[in-house]
């Protein structure tokens, strides 16, 4: 149950900040749904079933993300696992075509700061080259809430590339 409250929360922080900041969420897609659509690109049993995938529409730009909602009880090596699927489905052309995608980024949240920067410096595993990819995207749940629903466009997100803070619009 806390890890749909964590997604949902997600869902309605980034909805309330996605009307103030003009930004149009042209679809979010979980659960059956998003394993149906996975199916139909992937087979019977895709080899992941994010969180949660969805497209915002900023100025012009259209930006997709795929969600991952992780509440601790993970092991790094198999969240490095599933980065490495993601990163395998960036050259996916079937995935693209039925999903309508050209790039996307995979946001996680975790249940802290702390945990958040365990998994931020495992994910630099998550690409080829093993120095990590702004495609990957971390923060802690702690950092957005429904009365501060804003932060959560806002520069809280980091990368396993660097220390820098980003925001899921650039």
């Amino acid at each position: 149950m806390a890890h749909s409250l964590m997604i949902s929360q997600f869902r309605v922080c980034l909805t309330l900040a996605a009307k103030t900041h003009g930004v149009k969420i042209t679809r979010f897609t979980q659960g059956y749904d998003l394993k149906e659509m996975l199916r139909d690109v992937h087979g019977e049993n895709p080899s992941l079933v994010p969180d949660a995938f969805f497209t915002l529409e900023d100025k012009g730009d259209v930006i997709n993300f795929f969600l991952e909602a992780d509440r601790g009880t993970m092991t790094a090596e198999r969240f490095v696992n599933k980065l490495k699927i993601y990163w395998s489905w960036r050259d996916d052309e079937r995935l693209k075509r039925k999903l309508r995608l050209a790039r996307f980024r995979v946001l996680t949240i975790a249940p802290s700061e702390r945990r958040s920067d365990s998994l931020r410096n495992a994910g630099k595993g998550g690409d080829p080259r093993g120095d990590g990819s702004l495609m990957f995207l971390f923060t802690a749940e702690t950092r957005y809430t429904i009365s501060t629903p804003k932060t959560i466009l806002q520069m809280i997100w980091k990368s396993p590339k660097d220390d820098s803070p980003h925001s899921i619009l650039e």
